[in-house]
């Protein structure tokens, strides 16, 4: 990887962008360790960033720190996957309620060809489990309002670890593509109670 250059962003959070992108690119897989001071060479900068970077990621889940051991990317446990599900499903479906009535027709239109486009890459390369997280995280930073977006950037990164891989609801690729069609439809029309009810019936653990 490239040296670590400042501009105007802090040295922590560049380094927690990097190992972030690592652990979902897969570059870094469950159980790697994290090493402080080869990424501290290898970026040209101290441990101290990295360190800090690292005691965040612990924060959310993504990384697991013991004493006199390195830190590990953690695997989340069954539980934790479900409880994700259940909040992630929550949190895109109240948004969607709260935020598509504000939207322009120009920004609703857009975001019905962002499900549109996630159901042509579905057609594409069958993924199901990506095709839900993409549809999930489409949603998490819609709002415009500050507070909400600290919280929906926390959502989104350990929706995008936890769920990585992960087919919810036991939903097959025809049953993904219809909902991702319909969804689309109801942000065209505006009609906000049809997108919430379509995100709680598809991603509820329960469904």
């Amino acid at each position: 990887m490239d040296p670590i250059y400042l501009h105007n962003e802090r040295l922590a959070d560049v380094a927690f962008a990097r190992i972030l992108a690592a652990i979902t690119s897969g570059e870094l897989a469950v159980g790697d360790k994290i090493l402080d001071g080869e990424l501290a060479a290898k970026w040209g900068t101290s441990k101290t960033p990295i360190r800090e970077a690292v005691q965040r990621l612990a924060r959310l889940g993504i990384v697991q720190i013991r004493s006199s051991r390195s830190p590990q990317v953690r695997r989340v446990p069954g539980k934790e996957v479900s409880d994700t599900i259940e909040y992630a499903t929550h949190y895109a479906a109240m948004t969607l309620r709260m935020v598509l009535p504000q939207m322009s027709a120009t920004r609703r239109s857009d975001l019905a060809d962002s499900f549109t486009a996630i159901a042509f890459r579905l057609d594409r390369d069958g993924d199901v489990s990506a095709a839900q997280l993409a549809a999930l995280r489409l949603t998490f930073l819609l709002s415009p309002n500050s507070i909400a977006r600290i919280f929906a950037t926390n959502i989104d990164i350990v929706s995008a670890h936890a769920l990585a891989g992960v087919t919810m609801g036991g939903h097959d690729q025809s049953s993904v593509a219809e909902m991702l069609t319909a969804l689309a439809t109801a942000v065209t029309d505006n009609d906000s109670a049809a997108s919430e009810r379509l995100v709680r019936q598809h991603f509820s653990p329960a469904a």
